[in-house]
């Protein structure tokens, strides 16, 4: 018989899967605990209710030993107001440097990142299903995604706290080290990717949405230019406003009090950021941005389906809210607020163009009568 020699070191495991499958809902105890904390954003507030802090008791002192030296006097008043409110500002910003506070005021304003969570992170890329619309997120799209021992962060567009929360707990058998071997293989695929009409992984989107034969397909560039007259570009430009008029404020009070490094600091700080709001109002008001993009993807008589660059997401027609026929182009909206374009010159033939119009149009009256 062989020997087996007791003191030889086991041979490590290797986990040689090719794919993570989940199943669950994303909840915002989820969210939460993939929420950023090194991001600009938390810095800054802790920056902010650091300085509040220092500055709140440096002032608290000053009040204490004035009037221990020389009582009360008229002079403490701007003083005082001042540091009454840099306590309320901290007292304030203490929930915001705290994970689940900062959650659940992300998730008020985007309550669709709580969903369903079914389906799979491959080597091509994400499917993802969330109770009525099957998504999917490609390599070039995916190369931002997050890994971690808490689980996978996927980003679904520019705004970094608009994610999916796919924690470990809603995986079969979740591992750091299979979810980062497959983030690393999107990487490179979309490295390698040449043709910008041809995403990485489009085998794998084409195999997930197959194409009814009722269905009419379509496939160009799309090339919009949209104002920026936005609510969040205005959100930003209202509170750098409104932050620059408290500098002032504090500025003013500060040399009512002889505290003239104080004033004058506040002071140049707002004008210095007025120069920056100033730029953010005039983008709201006059500026524009130009986006293109490729897609392609196909509608029939029930579901619409598209591919835009390498993002796609497969839908029930009746969740069309509106539709706008511009003459050379489709606009499709969503009952959620999506809007989708589709132009003349994306689709084979003219029949194919007025069946496509007929079809949405008539949608669009059935879901209207039904409310």
């Amino acid at each position: 018989m062989p020997s087996v020699n007791p003191y030889q070191a086991a041979s490590p495991v290797i986990d040689d899967r090719k794919n993570l499958a989940f199943d669950s809902v994303i909840e915002s105890s989820d969210y939460a605990a993939l929420l950023p904390h090194r991001d600009l954003e938390a810095i800054l507030i802790k920056i902010l209710f650091g300085l509040l802090v220092f500055m709140s008791v440096v002032f608290a002192a000053m009040i204490i030993m004035a009037l221990v030296l020389r009582g009360w006097h008229e002079s403490l008043i701007p003083v005082a107001i001042l540091t009454v409110v840099m306590m309320t500002g901290t007292a304030y910003l203490v929930r915001y440097t705290r994970a689940g506070q900062r959650s659940r005021g992300k998730l008020k304003h985007n309550p669709d990142l709580l969903s369903v969570a079914r389906g799979e992170l491959t080597e091509l890329g994400i499917a993802f299903y969330d109770g009525t619309r099957q998504h999917w997120f490609g390599p070039q799209y995916l190369v931002n995604t997050v890994v971690s021992d808490v689980g996978v962060r996927v980003y679904v567009d520019q705004n970094p706290y608009r994610y999916l929360a796919l924690t470990s707990r809603m995986f079969d058998s979740y591992s750091v080290k299979v979810a980062e071997r497959l983030r690393q293989h999107w990487c490179d695929q979309a490295a390698h990717a040449t043709d910008p009409g041809v995403p990485a992984g489009l085998d794998a989107w084409t195999a997930l949405n197959p194409m009814p034969e009722d269905a009419i397909a379509f496939v160009g560039t799309v090339t919009m230019t949209q104002p920026m007259r936005t609510p969040e570009v205005r959100k930003i430009a209202i509170i750098e406003s409104i932050s620059i008029l408290g500098m002032i404020l504090i500025g003013v009070i500060c040399n009512g009090a002889d505290l003239f490094w104080f004033g004058y600091a506040a002071i140049a700080y707002a004008l210095f950021a007025l120069y920056f709001n100033a730029k953010r109002w005039w983008q709201y008001f006059h500026g524009t941005s130009v986006n293109a993009w490729n897609q392609r993807g196909w509608i029939s008589l029930t579901e619409l389906a598209i591919l835009m660059g390498s993002r796609g997401v497969r839908m029930p027609l009746r969740e069309v809210g509106n539709y706008v026929d511009h003459g050379s182009t489709l606009e499709i909206a969503t009952s959620e607020g999506g809007t989708f374009f589709i132009a003349r010159d994306h689709v084979a033939s003219d029949a194919d163009w007025t069946q496509m119009v007929h079809g949405c149009r008539a949608i669009v009256k059935h879901e209207q009568l039904s409310r």
